[in-house]
């Protein structure tokens, strides 16, 4: 199949190395991959997670099923879960992946406005086509 943009492109392929060095050389993103190395890292804190992650699921498919869930069982649920909040390298973990989340959507914006528009998106092509500035979105 014959493109029309070469992805091998010398000044493409140049320009996103220089994206994806400037993102991994920030120090936001060293943040995040630390605090999720962290989490990785954790045996007591990942087998934690995959007990509630597992115990959801349980209760989710009971659910679909149209099982009655235990009133018992939705409250040791609730524990477990609340306990995940408690543990420090966990909600770090959450919220690194939720930062590196709206980073790359963000990014993916800019890049699809772009294409969509033709040119470098505005402030105002953000706000016009998506209700947000481009920003973070928390709206500046």
């Amino acid at each position: 199949m014959n493109t029309l943009i070469d992805k091998n492109d010398p000044e493409i392929v140049d320009k996103v190395t220089q994206l994806c060095t400037a993102i991994i050389e920030n120090a936001g993103y060293k943040a995040c991959s630390e605090k999720i190395d962290a989490f990785l890292n954790d045996d007591a804190a990942r087998a934690q997670f995959e007990e509630v992650q597992t115990k959801g699921s349980e209760l989710e498919q009971q659910q679909q099923t149209g099982v009655q869930l235990d009133p018992e069982d939705i409250q040791a649920f609730e524990i477990l879960r609340d306990k995940l909040e408690d543990t420090p390298v966990i909600t770090e973990f959450f919220e690194a992946q939720s930062s590196l989340k709206t980073f790359h959507q963000n990014v993916a914006q800019h890049v699809e406005l772009t294409l969509q528009l033709g040119k470098l998106p505005t402030k105002e092509d953000f706000i016009e086509q998506t209700g947000c500035c481009g920003g973070g979105c928390g709206c500046d």
